[in-house]
């Protein structure tokens, strides 16, 4: 039965897994239910992964404990569900991992998205592990759970061996996304890297041009200055024009080079 109750800000912030008096509180992906002996109030839309797996559950034969097949549901579904978003950021994410660190700003992007999909998802296995982790170091509670009111009764040490095998779910799942991470923090270490490398070689390239352009600049005087409408006497000489063109080379590559070297120097040029 489904109550439809708009659910608190944050309340799905972390999974809920508690009992009292005969009675499993459940919060676990997004499923949120009050779950009794033989039956269980779910409050809001449940996901219909959910109810599905839980059909599966009490349609088995014979019929399982029901607050064991509620919980198992939830933590099948919910499993599940992490199982299959990781696989969609796999197809996304490691076509463009295994490509060319230099790629478009869309694919940035998306790489972007599938990391803080990774998260999230890690976040969530890591959140539900550690409260599987709290409720079997918890004798008493696995007890309390053990309740003979049910109609198929279950004991602690199935509840325990139930929670342990979803345990190691989860926690392997939050290894495949903290390897996946890994991966896509790889690979933006290079792009970075890379794109440090090519600013690099742009700045030396400008810093290139600008001693090119000072040195031609003040080679350029000797000819500006023999072009003035001034009688010098070089105009009327056989070798002036020769001369003038050497002095203005030589002046030009001494300058460039004198400028290059104080810049290889002083580390500004490779």
């Amino acid at each position: 039965r489904a109550v439809a109750v708009p659910p608190l800000p944050g309340a799905d912030a972390a999974p809920v897994l508690a009992s009292r008096r005969g009675t499993l509180l459940v919060g676990l992906g997004g499923v949120r239910a009050i779950v009794r002996p033989n039956n269980a109030l779910i409050f809001g839309p449940a996901p219909s992964r959910f109810l599905r797996v839980l059909g599966n559950q009490l349609g088995t034969v014979p019929p399982p404990n029901f607050k064991i097949a509620f919980v198992e549901s939830a933590l099948l579904a919910l499993s599940r569900s992490l199982d299959a978003r990781l696989l969609e950021v796999r197809r996304v994410a490691e076509p463009r991992l295994k490509g060319p660190s230099l790629m478009g700003e869309a694919d940035f992007e998306e790489i972007r998205l599938q990391r803080r999909t990774l998260v999230r998802s890690m976040s969530q296995a890591t959140a539900v592990s550690s409260q599987l982790l709290s409720r079997i170091d918890d004798g008493d509670w696995l007890q309390e759970l053990a309740c003979q009111e049910c109609a198929i009764a279950a004991d602690a040490d199935e509840w325990e061996v139930m929670l342990e095998v979803y345990l190691q779910a989860y926690n392997e799942v939050s290894r495949e996304c903290a390897s996946l991470l890994r991966d896509i923090e790889d690979f933006e270490g290079a792009v970075g890297l890379s794109l440090q490398t090519r600013r690099l070689r742009l700045e030396q390239f400008e810093l290139s041009l600008v001693i090119s352009s000072v040195s031609v600049g003040v080679g350029g005087l000797l000819p500006g200055t023999m072009g003035m409408n001034l009688a010098n006497g070089y105009e009327t000489s056989p070798i002036g024009f020769w001369a003038a063109v050497a002095t203005t080379c030589l002046i030009v590559v001494t300058l460039f080079s004198v400028l290059r070297g104080l810049a290889v120097e002083r580390g500004l040029l490779l």
